[in-house]
């Protein structure tokens, strides 16, 4: 038989006071709603909990009864509460990320020294890699939590969070272009481009956007690290097409101005948590996912059994690849 949480606290509450009114005083609510939760848990077991005296209230025999299960129902709920606490701050555990390099730098730092506050017995494993290794490293279990733009759609990956970030124009705030409010692809004809390599959705999609309307940008540089392309844009070689992800303090410094890319299926980036399909993460990694799916709401632009982690062997990251071009 299942009795409500409030209507026991009622009835607890109105043993300890010998009165309905007093009770109700106490728990801040009317006596009529007191008296009618007790009135329900009467119904349930079909007895009489309360003999009605001049003063107030005392139990029956069986409400003595009932009392000492309701009490055990509270201990019992402490318990449950105090064990949560304990599990929300996990003494010790691994957690293992991959993630795009621009969350290494503007997200994770952040979370993990907030996490680290409640739980400095956990430890921490970042990888850096493109989006397709993400992907590939979720799957196998290599790691717990995948950090992506776009991830590639599969049945053994999961989309725990994801929210939309804009794509835009990095450039050096002397560019003619930084006092835009926005832009758009073609405005871009004619400018040395920086761009990401083939690991990564916003040069897949640019990519597309390409052939579809027979864009042509003038590519200056190519690279797999957002560290380099950073590098490049503040160098003054081009600008960079990306999102803010990974520039926010540079931004912030007035180093790097961003100007939001206002062209249709072009403007937003999706970016989403992933897990592998199925697998019940570690404590300390599901607490930390939540962490992360919480932060998510600070950075978005619009609405929108593998070996464990620990036993898992280090995969080499791949060298920053930079390849220069002559502007077409």
């Amino acid at each position: 038989m299942h009795f409500h949480m409030s209507a026991l606290k009622y009835f607890r509450e109105t043993v300890k006071r010998t009165s309905i009114r007093k009770a109700a005083e106490a728990l801040n609510v009317a006596p009529s709603a007191v008296n009618r939760q007790i009135l329900k848990l009467e119904e349930q077991i079909e007895t009489k909990l309360f003999e009605r005296v001049a003063d107030g209230v005392r139990l029956t025999s069986a409400g003595e009864v009932f009392y000492r299960y309701a009490l055990k129902a509270e201990h019992d709920l402490d318990r449950a509460v105090s064990e949560i606490d304990d599990l929300r701050r996990v003494r010790r555990g691994h957690v293992s990320i991959a993630c795009e390099e621009g969350f290494a730098k503007d997200l994770l730092p952040d979370v993990i020294r907030s996490f680290h506050v409640r739980s400095p017995g956990v430890s921490f494993g970042v990888r850096v890699a493109d989006m397709p290794s993400i992907v590939r490293q979720v799957i196998e279990g290599e790691v717990d939590i995948g950090i992506a733009f776009d991830p590639s759609p599969n049945d053994d990956l999961t989309r725990k969070a994801e929210i939309m970030v804009a794509v835009g124009a990095a450039m050096t705030p002397d560019h003619p272009f930084s006092g835009k409010p926005s832009l758009r692809l073609s405005d871009l004809v004619g400018e040395p481009i920086i761009l990401q390599d083939s690991g990564f959705s916003i040069r897949h999609r640019l990519d597309r956007q390409a052939k579809s309307t027979g864009l042509r940008l003038g590519r200056i540089a190519e690279t797999n690290s957002f560290e380099a392309m950073t590098a490049l844009i503040k160098a003054g070689i081009g600008i960079g097409i990306r999102s803010r992800i990974g520039i926010e303090s540079e931004i912030a410094r007035g180093e790097i101005v961003f100007v939001p890319i206002v062209e249709r299926n072009f403007q937003t980036d999706p970016i989403a948590i992933c897990t592998k399909t199925g697998r019940l993460l570690p404590v300390a990694a599901a607490l930390f996912a939540e962490r992360l799916t919480a932060a998510f709401a600070t950075i978005g632009d619009t609405g929108a059994a593998a070996k464990s982690p620990a036993e898992a062997p280090a995969r080499p990251q791949s060298p920053v690849r930079v390849k220069l071009s002559a502007t077409p």
